[in-house]
């Protein structure tokens, strides 16, 4: 699925799964509704990334930490290559 969209797309895409997730993080994902359905299928996929990819998106869409907490670890051409892989698997592993 990653494969076919830019890597800006892929990451608004992403940002938008994520987005569902902050908003149900105070909740339990397994009470009802569609919401609740999104949230169980966007934790599957990302719990079946490898470690690496899982925090890299994790940092980036989930925790909201500053914008360039990367910088430390990676430079900049191996954060986008690591970044755009972890997007293809993230986007690859959801099973609607």
């Amino acid at each position: 699925m990653g494969s076919g969209y830019t890597f800006e797309e892929k990451s608004r895409l992403v940002d938008y799964l994520f987005s569902i997730l902050r908003r149900n993080s105070g909740r339990n994902i397994l009470r009802d509704g569609e919401t609740d359905r999104y949230s169980s299928v966007i934790m599957d996929s990302l719990h079946h990334l490898p470690k690496e990819s899982r925090e890299l998106l994790m940092n980036d869409y989930f925790y909201r930490i500053p914008r360039n907490w990367w910088q430390s670890y990676y430079s900049k051409s191996t954060y986008y290559r690591m970044k755009n892989a972890a997007l293809d698997e993230m986007l690859d592993g959801l099973k609607w």
